[in-house]
């Protein structure tokens, strides 16, 4: 048979074939054995008349990269050892494609001089080594970001005795919020050598001082490290809400470090207090009491990163 191309992510490929009975006798096959379960066989009947052909429909599934050669034997009936079975091979292997660890680039949220970076790794598996896979890196708003490979590497691979490369490139995104962006849709394009092209949306929050307006539903998101205490601040807008006259905290995540008077806000120092165990979601929230009997609330929201996901953060 001929090599059948499968695609990385298309689970199933098919193949029609035919056989050719070229004797004066009609052939009934037995039994049909494969040498891997990925492998199935179709036909409309068994007998395979004499001088004639018969259409077989072979099925190929593969559940990852995969560059195995596999057999299908059929054995005739009667079964005699002097009658060899008919061998059929089929290669199969996926068409390797480029792909990164992050379906979306996620800066949280951010501030008017605050710098970010993030790093994702993009991989292309393929039978040999690729130093320079990746042809062009561009994003759509090059105001705020930049983009750039900081280390390239190869691991040799087996799988099912067969060897391939995993080549893989580390791309730093860098985030620099000089002033409050318009509203786009940023995507980070990755253009492979190959033809590949993966495009990557960033994800990213802006938030202006003051934080806190009351009477607008909003929370506070903030992403930190596992085990991470951090201090900043919110500012509650007193000709928006009212006269300030206190201030509660909901919750256990967080403590109150400060307060002062700044125009016509207050501004809130607070401490995130970050246990261990926490995990993303709301951890507590500010309940401030004004002087006409009505409060607001801001609802604080974790995002938790993984030990490893920033290598370099600016605050």
């Amino acid at each position: 048979m001929s090599r059948i191309p499968i695609r990385e992510g298309l689970a199933l490929a098919s193949q029609e074939i035919e056989i050719f009975n070229n004797t004066e006798k009609d052939i009934r096959i037995g039994r049909i054995v494969v040498s891997c379960p990925c492998l199935g066989i179709e036909m409309p009947e068994k007998l395979v008349r004499k001088k004639s052909k018969s259409k077989i429909a072979v099925n190929l599934r593969l559940n990852s990269r995969d560059i195995n050669e596999r057999k299908i034997q059929a054995y005739f009936v009667p079964e005699e050892k002097s009658l060899d079975p008919l061998l059929l091979v089929v290669t199969g292997s996926s068409d390797f494609m480029a792909y990164t660890d992050l379906e979306v680039i996620n800066f949280g949220t951010m501030e008017k001089g605050v710098t970010k970076t993030r790093e994702i790794g993009v991989f292309l598996p393929g039978e040999k080594e690729e130093h320079d896979f990746i042809k062009k890196l561009s994003l759509t708003n090059e105001k705020l970001f930049s983009a750039s490979i900081l280390e390239t590497g190869r691991t040799k691979k087996i799988n099912g005795g067969s060897p391939y490369y995993l080549n893989s490139i580390t791309v730093q995104v860098r985030l620099e919020m000089k002033e409050k962006p318009q509203a786009t849709q940023d995507v980070l394009k990755v253009e492979c050598a190959n033809g590949n092209v993966l495009t990557i949306p960033i994800g990213w929050y802006f938030y202006e001082k003051p934080v806190f307006e009351p009477n607008v539903k909003s929370y506070l998101l903030i992403d930190l490290q596992p085990g991470e205490a951090r201090t900043f601040q919110v500012v509650y807008n007193e000709d928006v809400g009212g006269d300030f006259a206190g201030i509660k905290i909901r919750g256990s995540g967080l403590s109150l470090s400060g307060m002062t008077r700044k125009g016509a806000g207050v501004r809130i120092e607070l401490k995130y207090l970050a246990p261990e165990k926490i995990r993303d979601g709301k951890v507590a929230a500010l309940e401030v009491e004004t002087k006409s009997g009505k409060n607001h609330f801001l609802d604080v929201i974790a995002d938790v990163q993984a030990p490893d996901a920033m290598r370099v953060r600016t605050e």
